[in-house]
């Protein structure tokens, strides 16, 4: 018989195996708790992204399809509308700039929200602490006779190319 040194002589083998969970609690669970937060703060960033461009678009159609008989009543239906817009849907954001503009036929909805970076020095994108990002829509508006005229242009293009 070798008699050689056992080296595990007096290390309990249960010791060694809880050593792992203490590795995992220390170094594993910390990043996976990093990653799901971040995962959920980009969630809820791009979700904010996303409902600012779906209100400058539709405010943008509404602008254009609001039926008016003077500039003047129409830039009152435009400012009714941008001031009836639901503002506390944003999870995270604050919206800083929402303006509608008509200038020659042309209906403008510009929107600016801003979300603040919750732990300081690790905004690596921006030396600010802010994460921002605009949406800008625009639509022609037309009168009822341009819209027959264009339509009677368009239904001779496809009878001629028949």
């Amino acid at each position: 018989m070798n008699k050689g040194i056992n080296i595990n002589k007096g290390i309990n083998i249960n010791k060694r195996i809880n050593a792992f969970f203490s590795v995992e609690a220390a170094l594993v669970m910390p990043i996976t708790i990093f990653i799901i937060t971040l995962a959920v703060g980009l969630f809820v960033f791009q979700y904010d992204r996303c409902l600012l461009e779906q209100d400058m678009a539709a405010q943008t159609l509404r602008g254009a399809a609001a039926e008016a008989k003077t500039a003047e009543e129409l830039t009152e239906k435009i400012h009714l509308q941008t001031t009836g817009l639901y503002r506390n849907k944003y999870v995270a954001w604050d919206i800083v700039m929402f303006e509608m503009k008509w200038r020659k036929g042309i209906i403008e909805a510009a929107g600016r929200g801003e979300f603040h970076f919750p732990f300081m020095g690790w905004n690596f994108w921006n030396r600010q602490n802010i994460w921002s990002t605009d949406a800008v829509y625009k639509a022609h508006r037309i009168s009822p006779i341009s819209f027959i005229r264009n339509c009677n242009k368009v239904k001779v293009q496809i009878e001629t190319c028949k």
